[in-house]
Formats: structure tokens, C-alpha cells, sequence
């Protein structure tokens, strides 16, 4: 009979270890992935950049290149500022217009002019990017609450807060034609992307042709906004077309009891309504209410940007259609990134979470 001794083999399979992770841990950090994706899909998304400004934001606009955020110096009296520019990345002040007070801007199209309307009442044009002052329009009896170039830069209309609404050219800076409209909050103008017809929205929404200056419709809505191809009408609850104003879609849309403002995607697919809760009662208590980016085609909502308290007043598209801008009524300017939406987000939360069960289970057998 033999004395040597034999080691007993142990034939427990070794514990599987990952660089410093076992089976458990990487259950553990694929839960927290899907938390975080979770969040991604079904939560708002958030501000890339906000900066805080000075007097009321009514109004705001890209510059043709996207890189910065024109904002007029509204209200501001104790500085005399008429326009300031922001770098929209960071929020830090570049440039700076000198002037009177003004409570809107536009660039026209090819961007080589800056249009101004003024809490004095004058329309003020600016050539870009030098920043010279070469024209002064004046006439309105009121602050010039919102203007827009045509689209061939040839003429300007411009509305004040009492309903006054004039069409200048440009090349002469004389007066081409007036209206009268009836205004309940800030009225605003707006040419289709031929230039034939003229919008103008206060109480009501009224159309006119620009060739003769006839009233071609009168709509019972605040907010409306030409589509980029000139073809339909985009308002707070109907989609609209511009030649027999027969409704494509209604809009059921939910949000804010005051909308301030429209604004509608450079690609025509996404539109967006912003304003502010309704203040009643004695006690209002602050609250971050979403803003939506819905779409055109269906009315379905596809987005959700929170940050600003009780709403915003101002919203605008950059040129490109990647950023949108929002003055909030919170004093703060917010950038938001125009994303993949909540379609496809959930398409990428199904393929995520089917990938990660597929590798515990591997490293689990």
C-alpha cells in the first residue's frame, strides 16, 4: 500500500471576474445604464446653455450662422443698449449695439441687414456685420411690437402695440401702405416664403395680399405662423391652408393658458407654442412648465424642454434647425438642442436593453 499523498482537486469552476467586475456588478451598472436611459427617453430634456438678461425677453433671434443669439435691449433704461449678441454656447455677451431701448429684431434673409422696432416708436436698420445704422423709419405712435423682412429683403412691416401695422420699402425707407388691426396681447407680422401674402395677428389674424394690399381673410386665432413653403397656416389649434384657409388638421395642444408666442421649424416639420400660466388667485406658486416641440404632420408631441419658471414669451429656431432659443419669464435665455425624439428614443431604449440582457446572460452561463 502506497503513502503518498494526493491533493484534492477541487472541480468548482474558478469565479468568472471582468477586469474588476463580477456577474453581479455588472448587473448592477447595467441597472444604473437603464436608469439613465430611461430618463433620456422619457424625460424633458434640458437646456445646453442658459444665461440670465436684463428687461423682458419678447423677442430673440439667430444670427444667419448660428453662433450667436441677437436679443433686443427692452426695458433696459438704465443702460443704452439697443441690441446685445451672446455666444449661444456659453451665454457670454460678445457684442453690443448702441441705441434706445428696442422691443424686437429680425435679420432678413440673406442676413446683411438688422431690422430693430423701437419702444419710441422707430423702426431702426442696421447693416451687418459692420453694425452700421443706415436707415430710421418712423411713424408709429407706439412701441413697435414686432417686424419682418420679406423674403427678397425689399420690404419691411412693422406693428405697434396700438394696431398699427405699416409696409416700408426698403431701398427708398418710405411707407408703402397701412392697416389697422385690433391687438389684445403683443401683435406680430409675417410674410410667406413668396412674399404674396402679409400676416398679422393681435385680437384676430389677418391676411392681406401684398401686390394690392386687399384683406383676403380674417381668422378667429392669436397665434399663426406661415409654413416655410408658403402653403399652410400653422396656429395654436388648427393647420391651416393659406389659399381657401380649409383645415388640413385640428390640434389639440396642451401646455400654457396664455400662449405668447409660435414658432415653426426652418424644414417645416416641428412647430412649438410657448407662454404662461394664467395668474389667478391670491397665492400663484411658481412652476417649471414644460415647452413642446410638436409636429406639423399629425400634432404629435415629440419633445419636451423644462427649465423655465411660469413659462416663456419668446421662442425662435436657429437657421440650420438644430438649437432652439426660448426667453423665458424668468429673465433667463435657454438653448435647447432639437434631438432625436421620443419615436425613435424608444426604438434605442429596445435595442439597449435587449443588448445588455444578451451580455449578463452570456456572462452568466
Amino acid at each position: 500500500m502506497s503513502n503518498e499523498s494526493h491533493p484534492i482537486t477541487d472541480n468548482t469552476p474558478p469565479k468568472q471576474w471582468y477586469g474588476c467586475w463580477t456577474v453581479g456588478g455588472f448587473i448592477v451598472l447595467i441597472a444604473l445604464n437603464l436608469g439613465v436611459l430611461f430618463w433620456w427617453v422619457f424625460g424633458p430634456d434640458i437646456a445646453v446653455s442658459a444665461w440670465s438678461v436684463e428687461g423682458s425677453i419678447s423677442s430673440l433671434t439667430f444670427t444667419p450662422d448660428n453662433q450667436l443669439l441677437a436679443i433686443p435691449g427692452r426695458g433696459i433704461s438704465q443702460h443704452p443698449l439697443s441690441i446685445s449678441f451672446y455666444n449661444v454656447q456659453n451665454g457670454m455677451k460678445v457684442r453690443e449695439l448702441a441705441g434706445p431701448d428696442t422691443a424686437c429684431i429680425t435679420f432678413s434673409s440673406d442676413g446683411r441687414l438688422l431690422a430693430g422696432g423701437g419702444m419710441d416708436g422707430i423702426v431702426r436698420i442696421w447693416s451687418m456685420p459692420e453694425g452700421q445704422l443706415i436707415a430710421e423709419l418712423g411713424g408709429h405712435t407706439s412701441y413697435v411690437s414686432s417686424i419682418a423682412f420679406s423674403p427678397d429683403g425689399q420690404m419691411l412691416a412693422s406693428i405697434s402695440d396700438n394696431g398699427e401695422v405699416f409696409l416700408w420699402d426698403i431701398n427708398t425707407s418710405t411707407l408703402i401702405r397701412t392697416y389697422n388691426i385690433e391687438i389684445g396681447f403683443d401683435g406680430s407680422v409675417s410674410f410667406n416664403s413668396d412674399g404674396r401674402f402679409l400676416a398679422a395677428k393681435g385680437s384676430h389674424t389677418w391676411i392681406w395680399s401684398v401686390d394690392d394690399g386687399q384683406l383676403l381673410h380674417q381668422i378667429p386665432v392669436r397665434l399663426a405662423s406661415f409654413s416655410p413653403d408658403g402653403q399652410f397656416l400653422i396656429t395654436e389649434f388648427q393647420l391651416l391652408r393659406v389659399d381657401d384657409l380649409s383645415v388640413v388638421r385640428d390640434y389639440e395642444l396642451d401646455g400654457y393658458n396664455q400662449a405668447s408666442s409660435i414658432a415653426v421649424s426652418p424644414n417645416g416639420e416641428l412647430f412649438s407654442v410657448v407662454g404662461f400660466p394664467s395668474m389667478t388667485g391670491f397665492i400663484h406658486f411658481p412652476e417649471r412648465l414644460p415647452i413642446y416641440l410638436w409636429r406639423v404632420e399629425d400634432g404629435k408631441k415629440v419633445q419636451s424642454l423644462r427649465g423655465h419658471i411660469d413659462g416663456a414669451l419668446s421662442i425662435t429656431f436657429s437657421p440650420d434647425g438644430r438649437l432652439v432659443a426660448t426667453g423665458g419669464n424668468d429673465g433667463m435665455v435657454r438653448i435647447w438642442r432639437v434631438g432625436i425624439f421620443w419615436p425613435q428614443r424608444l426604438i434605442i431604449f429596445g435595442l439597449v436593453v435587449g443588448l445588455q440582457i444578451f451580455i449578463v446572460r452570456k456572462m452568466a452561463s
